[in-house]
């Protein structure tokens, strides 16, 4: 009867949640009966469109372009539907007519998306209402359709009075395997544990579910399976077509840059910057990047040799401007002449107007992926010449690719947080193996929201680490995957060192205005909305946010500051003043370790966004091997006039080795890459420890001064370039920590109190 329902049957729309307990193997059963009676009918409909019978029990077929009609052939005798197909071949154009006929029929209709700023095109090309033009709480009207961003989906209202329902009968996951690795990024944060259960609860209450994404897999099934428990009438629907069907004249060419260091990216921005130069009216090129600052770097670039008419930059920093949200509501009506972009719109817009070109400047970026370089790649449909790619060299060894890698790494760093948080906080031997007991039962391996979402997790981990731990190798088998037949090309090496000098000075002129503007910014009034005003992304409130950042470091707004900022001092202040209270152990370290245990008590799947203070406790222990813990009192204060130290100590360098090696594992857990041996030596060399020192105190914000370099005859004789620590750096290091460590001492205190 419910399938009849579900069907159109009687007129009504069904709920498969009104009779939860009563589906189980009936539900099964009955599937298994319309399958048989409708084979013979679906046998002219693959005949018609290629559908056919899949090894997984689901259908495929190979098609250029997904038939409009797409759900109709396919039938509804399933409630969740997982659409696999590449990138252009129709999946919006099978979904709208999906939506229509729901809509038709009186259902609910929501369509979930994992980002605020595409929600008004999707909503656009769907012809559905976007949620950010309502306030408050939010209804779906019978044959209404809604498009929502995962991370608001506490405000819809799901149901009202006893019996009365206002859930959505159809969900649409845009971009699944998006939306779960999503749910553990920095814009989900702390609220993890309350968005993920908002998203189990809609997608098991639905009636159907379809997730459509390019590479929909294995994260995907674990959404719908084990965290929705949707595991009746499932269908997978792939498109195994193969083909790079972007280029307009018809080959499957991508043109691949073979040098794949700094001075292949300068090759191609130089290439950028000359077919921009030539394009004529009505012509387009885009730009596609990998992080914001090669955006704003290439738009620098071009400014520079007059080529800045007509560029839009669209990344995480500009996405809030009026122009990028006119191009982000209509890609196709508000196209630039130039376009450069980040993986802001790596996913979720589609430019169907005719490109001159695609340029893709690849730099390795962990934890992205070869099919999100791809993504990123195809946001035109329709590219007069073949895009020309640089991709930088770089592995991440120490990624897991395996869900078993992935298990066994979270655990190894489930004992480094859990067991210095015990250690910490002073909890007795009985209360530790309570917690522990609870954590691993409950929220590592139960079946409630919390382990479910762990359990996501893990193949969220092991996914990026198989698809993403080689920025070149993944990218290449992603491209092939996709039917692209790749050519290596030479770039104009002829004119690498003007453009490095180009680029030095568009990096400075960038820094210059960005001090520039947090100097101008006027301090904010004492009513602002701080939370609404940093997920505003313009330069202006960027400028605003940062000045009060650095107002409230108790440090004064110079130009100077200004530009420490911009480079990360605020965040290496946060680090030290993390460093020193577990470094002053007793109760800050006691008052942090109880904040982590309850936070992890809470929702385990936060795990690596509460390794902190663990963390913290290993710089400092780094720190105490190499003889350098004073520079973790407060202000320097233990620290001399004229306190120097020699980082090329042989004893320094030894004792920290012996520290490496003690503790390579944990090391590595936290992402502190210690140096590997060399496989024609039995060591690494000292200069590698040195250098990674280093790098701890630089994460702290402690600069060393370096002398000059010797002459190879100098070296030659064993002549070292020194590098040497002084107490005037420490003491400009703890300007940005001083305000965040007193406001933990206080904190604790307070909290003993």
């Amino acid at each position: 009867a419910r399938c009849a329902a579900l069907d159109g049957g009687g007129g009504e729309v069904a709920s498969w949640s009104a009779a939860e307990g009563a589906e189980g193997g009936a539900v099964g059963a009955v599937v298994e009966v319309v399958e048989a009676e409708t084979a013979n009918e679906g046998e002219a409909a693959q005949g018609a469109h290629g559908l056919k019978p899949a090894e997984d029990g689901g259908l495929s077929l190979c098609a250029r372009f997904l038939p409009r009609d797409l759900f109709d052939l396919v039938g509804r005798v399933w409630r969740s539907l997982v659409l696999k197909s590449g990138q252009g071949t129709g999946k919006t154009e099978a979904l709208v007519r999906l939506i229509e006929e729901a809509r038709r029929r009186g259902e609910r209709v929501l369509i979930l998306t994992h980002r605020r700023e595409l929600a008004r095109s999707l909503a656009a090309r769907l012809g559905a209402r976007c949620y950010l033009d309502d306030k408050g709480r939010l209804v779906i009207a019978e044959g209404g359709a809604l498009v929502l961003c995962v991370d608001s989906l506490k405000r819809l209202v799901m149901g009202g009075r006893i019996g009365e329902s206002f859930g959505p009968n159809l969900v649409i996951v845009d971009e699944s395997e998006q939306v779960a690795r999503h749910l553990f990024g920095a814009t989900v944060g702390d609220k993890l544990s309350v968005v993920a259960g908002d998203l189990f609860k809609v997608l098991k209450r639905a009636a159907r579910v379809v997730c459509a994404d390019a590479d929909a897999g294995v994260m995907t099934q674990r959404l719908l399976v084990e965290c929705a428990g949707r595991t009746q009438g499932l269908l997978n629907v792939t498109n195994t077509w193969q083909g790079w069907g972007f280029n307009l004249n018809g080959s499957q060419r991508v043109l691949l840059l073979k040098d794949q260091s700094n001075d292949g990216r300068l090759m191609l921005i130089d290439a950028v910057v000359e077919a921009v130069a030539k394009l004529g009216d009505g012509q387009t090129v885009l730009v596609a990047c990998t992080s914001k600052t090669q955006a704003n770097e290439i738009e620098k670039i071009l400014h520079m040799n007059g080529c800045g008419d007509g560029v839009l930059v669209v990344t995480s920093a500009t996405k809030d401007t009026s122009a990028a949200r006119a191009f982000l509501a209509d890609p196709n009506g508000c196209l630039p002449r130039v376009l450069i972009y980040s993986p802001t719109i790596g996913t979720g817009v589609s430019i169907d107007r005719e490109v001159e070109r695609v340029f893709v400047c690849g730099a390795a970026i962990e934890g992205f992926t070869g099919p999100d370089m791809v993504q990123l790649m195809t946001r035109a449909r329709k590219q007069r010449v073949p895009p020309l790619v640089w991709l930088q060299d770089r592995v991440w060894d120490d990624m897991p690719r395996t869900r078993d890698d992935a298990r066994a790494q979270l655990e190894r760093l489930f004992d480094e947080v859990v067991g210095h948080t015990e250690r910490a906080a002073g909890v007795s031997a009985h209360t530790r193996k309570l917690w522990r007991q609870r954590l691993i039962e409950e929220g590592l391996s139960g079946s409630n929201d919390d382990a479910q979402t762990f359990s996501l997790l893990v193949e969220c981990l092991a996914e990026t680490g198989r698809t993403g731990w080689s920025n070149v190798e993944c990218t290449l088998e992603a491209l092939a995957e996709r039917g692209a037949e790749v050519i290596e090309v030479k770039g104009n090496f002829g004119a690498v060192e003007s453009m490095r000098e180009e680029a030095k000075e568009a990096r400075e002129a960038m820094k210059d205005e960005a001090a520039c503007a947090v100097v101008e910014a006027q301090p904010l009034p004492p009513d602002t909305d701080l939370d609404a005003l940093r997920q505003t992304s313009t330069p202006e409130a960027h400028a605003a946010c940062m000045r009060h950042d650095i107002e409230g470091r108790g440090v004064e707004v110079t130009y100077d500051a200004a530009l420490a900022a911009a480079e990360g001092a605020l965040g290496r202040g946060r680090a030290l003043a993390d460093a020193a209270a577990q470094f002053r152990g007793g109760g800050v370290a006691a008052y942090v370790a109880e904040g982590t245990r309850s936070a992890l008590r809470a929702c385990p799947a936060r795990l690596p966004a509460l390794a902190g203070p663990s963390r913290a406790a290993r710089v400092v222990e780094v720190l105490q091997a190499a003889g350098l813990e004073s520079v973790l009192t407060e202000c320097g204060r233990e620290l001399g006039e004229g306190w120097t130290a020699d980082l090329n100590d042989a004893a320094r360098i030894e004792a920290v080795r012996a520290y490496i090696e003690a503790n390579r594992d944990a090391l590595k857990v936290h992402g502190f890459s210690p140096p590997e041996t060399d496989r024609t030596k039995k060591t690494y060399g000292d200069h590698h420890v040195k250098a990674w020192l280093v790098e701890r105190l630089k994460s702290l914000g402690v600069m060393m001064e370096r002398g000059e370099k010797p002459s190879s005859s100098q070296r030659a004789r064993g002549k070292k370039r020194s590098s040497t620590l002084t107490r005037a750096a420490v003491v400009e290091a703890w300007q940005w920590a001083a305000r965040p460590f007193a406001e933990l001492v206080e904190a604790a205190e307070l909290d003993a109190a």
